[in-house]
C-alpha cells in the first residue's frame, strides 16, 4: 500500500499490525518461557524509546506527533515481521517467494497503467522521487528473485526489471541513479571473482546505454549536476541550513528543536521562502537529525545503522544459503539510506518501513544465531 501511496490503506494495515502484534504476544506467550525467544525486542524498542526521550528534552512536551507515530508503527513491523515464523512449517515462510513475485507484479502493472493509461508522469506517486524510490527497491528485489525463480517466471520477472528500469528513467531522479551506482558498488564486494566480472560488466553497459542515448535527459542532468554543483538546490538548502543550525544554543546542538520543527524554523534562512517555495526538511539526513534530535539523536542512528550492517554483513560472510537474499537485504538498505538521505526526512514512514522490515527480516531469518550472538557480546 505504501509502495502505490495509499496512505489510508497503508495507515489501516500498519495499525492492524500493532494490534495483531500485542494481541497474539498477550495470548500466545502470557506466562510462557517462551517468551524468553523475543529478547531481541528490546534492542529495537531502545531505539524507539531513545529517540522520544531526547524528542521531550528538546520541547518539555509529551505530545505524540506524527514523526513518533512513524517510530512506532516501524517498531511494531519489525516485531511483526519476526513473529511470522512462529512454527517450524511457517505458512508465510513456504510461500514469500511468490508473495515477493506478486507484489512486485502487480506494483509494476499499476505504475504502467496509471503512466500510459492515465497519463499520470509519476504513476500513483505525485513525487518523482517516490517513484524512483519504490522502483529501486522493487528492482532489487526483482533481481534476487530472478536469479532463484524456474524459467516461466523468469520470463515474468524479465519484463519487470525492464518496467522497473523504464520508471527509473521516467522518474529522472539524480538521487536514484546515484544510490544504486553506489549500491551496486557496495554489493559487488560480497560476489564471488566471478560475479564481481558480471556485475561490474553489466553497471558498464548499462551507464554507457544511459550516457550515450541520454535515455530520460541522464546525460545533460548528469553533466548539470556536476558543472553545477555549487548552486544546486540542494547544496543552497544544506548552506543554509548549516546557518540555521549554528544560530542553535547548546541544547538544542545537544538534543535538537524537537521532532517536527524544521519547516517553520526553516522559513526565515530559506531564499526560496520568498519565492513560494517552502521544504520540509533539508534534503539531508545529517542535517535533519542534528537540527530536530541534536548530536544526540545522530549518535543514536549512527548507531542503530552501525549495528545493522555490522549484522548484515556478519551473515553475508556466514557463506550459508541465505546469503544471497542478505545481500539483497543490505542493497534495499543502502539505497533507501542514500535516496532517502537526499531527498526526506528521516523519521518519515518510507524511511522508518523500509529500516523495520530489513531488520525484521534479519530476526525472521536468523533469530537464534542472532539472540545468542548479540545475548554474549553484552552479558560478556
Amino acid at each position: 500500500m505504501q509502495l502505490l501511496t495509499i496512505g489510508w490503506a497503508y495507515r489501516f494495515f500498519a495499525y492492524a499490525n500493532l494490534v495483531a502484534v500485542i494481541v497474539y504476544a498477550f495470548y500466545q506467550y502470557k506466562g510462557s518461557e517462551k517468551v524468553i525467544e523475543y529478547k531481541w525486542i528490546k534492542y529495537s524498542a531502545i531505539f524507539s524509546f531513545s529517540v522520544y526521550v531526547i524528542h521531550f528534552f528538546a520541547v518539555q512536551d509529551l505530545e505524540f506527533i506524527k514523526p513518533m507515530r512513524h517510530i512506532l508503527l516501524a517498531v511494531f513491523l519489525v516485531i511483526g515481521t519476526a513473529m511470522l515464523d512462529n512454527k517450524e512449517e511457517s505458512y508465510i515462510r513456504k510461500h514469500i517467494f511468490i508473495f515477493s513475485m506478486l507484489i512486485i507484479s502487480a506494483y509494476v502493472a499499476l505504475q504502467a497503467m496509471f503512466i500510459w493509461l492515465f497519463n499520470a508522469p509519476y504513476g500513483t506517486t505525485t513525487n518523482p522521487h517516490y517513484l524512483a524510490l519504490n522502483s529501486s527497491v522493487c528492482l532489487i528485489l526483482a533481481l534476487y528473485c530472478f536469479f532463484k525463480a524456474s524459467p516461466i517466471f523468469k520470463f515474468l520477472l524479465a519484463i519487470c526489471i525492464i518496467l522497473l528500469g523504464v520508471f527509473l528513467v521516467q522518474s529522472s531522479s539524480r538521487p536514484a541513479w546515484i544510490a544504486l551506482i553506489l549500491t551496486g558498488c557496495l554489493v559487488t564486494c560480497f560476489f564471488n571473482s566471478k560475479g564481481k566480472i558480471y556485475a561490474l560488466l553489466s553497471m558498464t553497459v548499462v551507464l554507457l546505454s544511459l550516457f550515450l542515448t541520454n535515455v530520460g535527459n541522464f546525460t545533460e542532468r548528469t553533466k548539470d549536476l556536476i558543472e553545477n554543483i555549487n548552486t544546486e538546490e540542494r547544496v543552497a538548502i544544506w548552506r543554509e541550513t548549516w546557518i540555521m543550525q549554528n544560530n542553535s544554543s547548546l541544547q538544542e546542538w545537544v538534543v535538537g528543536h524537537g521532532l517536527d520543527s524544521f519547516a517553520e524554523s526553516f522559513k526565515p534562512y530559506s531564499s526560496h521562502h520568498l519565492k513560494g517555495a517552502d521544504f520540509n526538511s533539508p534534503h539531508n539526513y545529517l542535517l535533519d537529525l542534528l537540527f530536530t534530535s541534536g548530536i544526540l539523536g545522530v549518535l543514536v542512528v549512527l548507531t542503530m545503522f552501525w549495528t545493522i550492517y555490522k549484522r548484515l554483513i556478519y551473515f553475508i560472510k556466514l557463506e550459508d544459503e541465505q546469503k544471497s537474499f542478505y545481500i539483497a537485504l543490505i542493497a534495499v538498505l543502502t539505497t533507501s539510506v542514500i535516496l532517502g538521505g537526499i531527498t526526506l526526512i528521516f523519521f518519515y514512514s518510507y524511511t522508518m518501513n523500509i529500516i523495520a522490515l530489513v531488520v525484521g527480516a534479519m530476526f525472521y531469518l536468523n533469530k537464534k544465531p542472532f539472540k545468542q550472538n548479540i545475548t554474549n557480546r553484552f552479558v560478556m
